[in-house]
């Protein structure tokens, strides 16, 4: 039997695709690693198709998307923040996370067009506490301490991106999508990870309650996060909002040269 290796990440947001993939088991493989990880994976060939970010895609890496299937937002993420201690018109230096770089060009575009400034950036490995040390701004993504309401200490402005983004556009906010390596496609892949999606849809409720309980969280949160806050889908206003996304960062210089979106 063929092994299919499928690459994810550990964050809340992917819980409803990956988890019954988890318990199916043979023949698929599920390999865990940060976004930004995973896309690098991905361009190895040490996964057959990965969940990578957005920006990992339009930046060359991998080949088709898998259809219909997404962490996207339409409104706030919860869990995609810039944190400021002064007025974003007057932020200078910038910390990012490496993990996803989706987020971290969505903030740069969103400062550069919406406040006029273009921060020097710098990457940070440092946690919530103290991410705001050294830098006027940080862009913070996927900690489950942001649904609790945590914030750094610093902090005098916060930015929810996925909201940033949507009162901007007007558009959905894909966040990631599977795509499969260069090269290498499978009907029974995209199969399921299209059931995958439907199983875990169907059973938000169970997967908040689990997902509380194993990441210390309230219940009711975890469940207004996954059905108020997260989407799951890839429509045609999805694919608009890539390609908005795409062409903004392209015209501010944030993307080399504009890719297609090649669908499985």
């Amino acid at each position: 039997m063929n092994e299919f290796r499928i690459g994810a990440v550990r964050f809340l947001n992917a819980r409803p695709l990956v988890a019954s993939l988890e318990a199916v088991g043979p023949p698929y493989k599920v390999l865990y690693g940060s976004p930004s990880g995973l896309a690098g994976a991905l361009q190895r060939g040490e996964c057959d198709v990965g969940l990578i970010p957005v920006a990992a895609y339009l930046a060359g890496i991998g080949g088709t998307i898998v259809p219909n299937v997404s962490i996207s937002c339409c409104g706030p993420a919860g869990t995609l923040k810039l944190f400021a201690r002064c007025p974003l018109e007057e932020v200078r230096t910038l910390a990012l996370d490496r993990t996803s770089r989706t987020t971290v060009l969505l903030a740069r575009a969103i400062l550069a067009a919406r406040h006029g400034v273009k921060p020097e950036c710098t990457v940070v490995e440092a946690d919530l506490t103290h991410v705001l040390d050294s830098a006027d701004a940080a862009v913070v993504i996927g900690q489950d301490a942001l649904l609790r309401g945590e914030r750094p200490p610093q902090a005098t402005v916060e930015l929810d991106l996925g909201e940033a983004w949507w009162e901007w556009q007007q558009l959905p906010l894909v966040m990631a999508f599977w795509v499969f390596r260069e090269g290498w496609f499978s009907d029974q892949i995209v199969e399921a990870l299209r059931a995958a999606r439907e199983g875990g849809v169907g059973t938000l409720g169970r997967l908040a309650e689990e997902e509380a309980a194993r990441r210390g969280l309230e219940p009711a949160l975890v469940k207004q996060y996954f059905r108020e806050m997260l989407n799951y889908e890839l429509t045609e206003e999805h694919v608009r909002g890539v390609d908005r996304y795409q062409g903004i960062l392209a015209a501010q210089g944030l993307l080399k040269a504009r890719r297609e979106l090649r669908f499985a």
